[in-house]
């Protein structure tokens, strides 16, 4: 998903909390200066107050606190 949103979005955050994934994301998206990769739990990283769209595949159990 993270490449799809690279090739179409003007800024992409992605955050992941593995460890497998956060290489994964960073082999793929190395030339892509419109990319930022963030390792860590996302129930820890401030969101920006302006708004925004989110694309993921997280837990149903945590959807109510990231809101």
């Amino acid at each position: 998903m993270t490449e799809i949103l690279n090739q179409r979005a003007k800024k992409v955050v992605a955050v992941e909390y593995d460890n497998r994934f956060v290489r994964k994301l960073e082999e793929k998206t190395a030339y892509s200066s419109n990319t930022t990769i963030i390792y860590h739990d996302i129930l820890n990283v401030y969101l920006p107050k302006e708004e925004f769209i989110v694309m993921s595949t997280i837990s149903y159990s945590i959807t109510t606190p990231i809101m």
